[in-house]
């Protein structure tokens, strides 16, 4: 990705969120060199599946069924 606006990391894992009146806040360790991160932005948009773990920080309960099929992304050049 080649955007001013969007900053892609892979191999990433949040620890914590936090937000107050003007930001969020975001912990992220790199899980191939455990080095800790934190990241502050206007929104957080939480993609990460019926398991979430940032709908279990801010307590944001999921509607619907949690497993619709399995699936597999392929990405080619």
């Amino acid at each position: 990705v080649n955007s001013e606006y969007i900053d892609l990391h892979f191999n990433m894992k949040m620890t914590s969120a936090e937000q107050n009146s003007e930001r969020v806040l975001i912990t992220v360790v790199n899980q191939a060199s455990n080095e800790t991160t934190q990241v502050t932005g206007d929104y957080l948009i939480g993609a990460d599946g019926a398991y979430s773990s940032l709908r279990d920080i801010f307590g944001v309960n999921m509607q619907g069924a949690d497993n619709l099929g399995e699936f597999c992304n392929i990405y080619c050049e």
